[in-house]
């Protein structure tokens, strides 16, 4: 597939289903697309990119200095199940059920299991959690 059918693929998705990242679209000269999205509280954005005929869809601080991200690769043509994928994740980061979070060791990343992460939190580390609407309090 080329990278501008890919492309216009996800935007028209996006469009569907969460247009409001229609307005940050920023394409490159490749035919690719970034666009982003920063939550309520302006603590982080999520954002995604269809570079390399792949979404690659990541969270970023608001420095723009530090995040994490994943990669949806369609192969052999299941970009409906990339797509399914992408809007999965979305919906656990719009619904609070995936927490970006920073550790004063290991920066940031992301999680859905923020027990899991504080029962393998370090004794020296500390961590702070953030939702789509804001901070956690633990």
């Amino acid at each position: 597939m080329e990278q501008e059918v890919f492309s216009d693929i996800v935007k028209n998705y996006l469009s569907e289903r969460y247009p409001q990242f229609l307005d940050s679209i920023k394409y490159k000269a490749d035919g690719s697309f970034d666009c982003s999205l920063k939550n309520p509280a302006k603590e982080f954005s999520v954002w995604i990119d269809t570079s390399n005929e792949e979404i690659t869809i990541g969270l970023e601080d608001p420095a723009s200095i530090s995040g994490c991200h994943t990669h949806f690769t369609p192969y052999e043509d299941d970009t409906v199940e990339v797509l399914s994928d992408l809007s999965k994740l979305l919906e656990e980061i719009f619904t609070n059920k995936c927490v970006f979070y920073h550790s004063n060791i290991s920066g940031f990343s992301w999680s859905s299991d923020i027990v899991k992460t504080l029962i393998e939190k370090k004794a020296e580390e500390a961590i702070e959690f953030f939702t789509w609407d804001g901070p956690v309090s633990i």
